[in-house]
């Protein structure tokens, strides 16, 4: 693909995942679930907080932006902006492979992956971002607080994981419609410009039709050119034809020859 058709691919996974993120992932729908006092830990609990790991936020929780508050919405900005763009860059990293005439799957599997990859990639931040703003030096010792640090690093980093590998479908499908559009807008061969038409009436060239090349352009004997089929072979000069001499006449008979005596009984000799 071009950098163009790659652009595009990478702009089509973008889009649906940025519409989710805005929709699912904001703080009004998490600010809900804690008002509503969902389980997040039982039933379809787990996939909520699953869903929600690139989330976003204006303010903390009650509206307050100072303390672990605005460290924590620090937390969730940066890794949310990190894992959309680490997702943009893989697929159009990867959208070269990519076929616009038989690379639907292919374009599936590559959203899916891309969101996987980016999500456990910006989650192991996120965690690490979490881990200075809920567990401050200052509060814990220097053992337990490296426990839980390690311990919120590697739950962000599967909730990542656990996003792409659930919710990836949606970078996937974006993809899919981006190398379909493609597919639709694929530039058509250029046609030589056509003349003025002839007026009506108006006589045209002759038709040349083509004709069947001849036995001796078809054929050439061993050793003969066959760059030169039209030329006959060398050989001995053809014999001109002589005229058949004419038949002899017969020579006519001498003056004093003595006539014939006639036969007895036979009719008689005319006087000479």
């Amino acid at each position: 693909m071009t950098v163009r058709r790659m652009l595009v691919v990478a702009v089509g996974a973008l889009v649906p995942t940025v519409l989710y993120v805005l929709v699912v992932g904001n703080q009004w729908v998490a600010d809900a679930l804690v008002e509503h006092d969902v389980n997040m830990n039982r039933g379809m609990g787990p996939m909520l907080l699953i869903a929600q790991a690139p989330a976003w936020r204006v303010t903390g929780r009650g509206g307050s932006l100072s303390g672990p508050a605005g460290d924590v919405v620090f937390a969730h900005d940066v890794s949310t902006f990190l894992f959309l763009l680490l997702l943009g860059a893989i697929v159009f990293g990867a959208a070269r492979a990519l076929s616009s005439e038989r690379g639907l799957f292919s374009a599936l599997v590559l959203g899916w992956w891309a969101t996987l990859v980016a999500a456990g990639l910006s989650g192991i931040v996120r965690g690490v971002l979490y881990s200075d703003a809920i567990y401050p030096t200052s509060s814990f010792n220097s053992g337990l607080r490296s426990e839980m640090a390690d311990y919120a690093i590697w739950q962000q980093a599967g909730y990542g994981a656990q996003f792409g590998l659930w919710f990836g479908w949606v970078a996937g499908l974006g993809a899919m419609v981006a190398v379909l559009v493609l597919r639709s807008y694929r530039p058509r061969p250029a046609t030589s410009p056509q003349g003025p038409a002839a007026p009506q009436g108006a006589a045209g060239p002759p038709a040349v039709h083509p004709q069947a090349p001849s036995a001796a352009a078809q054929y050439a004997p061993p050793g003969y050119p066959q760059w030169a089929p039209n030329v006959p072979p060398p050989g001995p000069p053809a014999q001109v034809p002589q005229p058949a001499p004419a038949p002899a006449q017969p020579a006519p008979a001498p003056a004093d020859e003595t006539p014939a005596e006639p036969r007895p009984g036979g009719p008689p000799s005319p006087p000479a």
